[in-house]
């Protein structure tokens, strides 16, 4: 019973500490364009309570990274009382996930089988975009070796069990957030809420994606944008499927 009112208790004083940050957007304010070198688009969305980053891989393909209540988001107990628990921090198991996209036929940004309610782009330096995808895959390369298998839903994200607590203080837009940061950009502001929003880059407003339809064409600031041989001799590979020996389990969840 005691243990019953804790987890009750967690959850509303989630609940109330998200009503309180309703409204309010945490800032991004990308690097120096002119500092610059050798730029690349990295596209912000915002699909309502879930946000992601979307990173461009050698390849031509885009990268997101993810990470989530295991219960809520993969497992499709996606239900208000199951998210407010998560929020507390008491659902007992996260989940760390990965999705490659293709690019769109007009080549400005990532095909996104969910729409987003809205999509920014930021300009960052190639070495250090490639330099996190070569991170944040280590690490779910990682986990999933750990645990053995991946869980992947209709989307083709793919899950790794992962010993962080999920919670309203640790959560999917804080690790965008993370991964901003780690990009050269400054984010402040309380994190909430997936409703970043990009300041000081006049020529990069919220982009128009829905149906992904055409948007404004992605220019490099004062660069053709183009990778050199040392860009990509030590960009890190896109593999589409799980590490050998790892199995792949099929689940119906979606992102919320």
């Amino acid at each position: 019973m005691n243990g019953t009112r804790t987890i009750y208790r967690c959850a509303l004083a989630a609940l109330l500490f998200l009503l309180a940050g309703a409204g309010c957007a945490a800032e991004v304010r990308p690097p120096q364009q002119a500092a610059l070198r050798d730029p690349v688009p990295v596209y912000l969305g915002d699909f309502g309570i879930h946000s992601s980053v979307f990173m461009p891989t050698p390849d031509g393909r885009f990268v997101e990274y993810t990470f989530t209540d295991w219960a809520y988001s993969v497992e499709d107990k996606d239900n208000v009382v199951n998210g407010v628990v998560a929020l507390a921090g008491a659902s007992g198991g996260s989940g760390f996930g990965r999705m490659y996209h293709d690019a769109r036929p007009d080549g400005q940004g990532p095909v996104m089988s969910r729409p987003p309610k809205s999509v920014q782009r930021v300009w960052c330096e190639r070495v250090d975009v490639y330099d996190l995808i070569w991170r944040l895959d280590d690490r779910w390369r990682a986990l999933a070796a750990q645990s053995g298998q991946v869980a992947r839903n209709g989307e083709g994200m793919e899950f790794a069990r992962c010993p962080d607590r999920y919670s309203v203080g640790n959560n999917c837009n804080h690790l965008t957030a993370k991964t901003l940061r780690q990009l050269g950009c400054d984010v402040s502001g309380v994190i909430v809420w997936s409703n970043f929003k990009v300041v000081g880059s006049p020529g990069d407003a919220p982009l128009g994606y829905g149906g992904n339809a055409a948007i404004a064409p992605a220019v490099p600031p004062g660069s053709t944008g183009g990778a050199g041989p040392a860009a990509l001799a030590d960009a890190p590979a896109s593999p589409a499927t799980p590490p050998s020996g790892v199995a792949a389990v099929r689940v119906g969840a979606s992102m919320p």
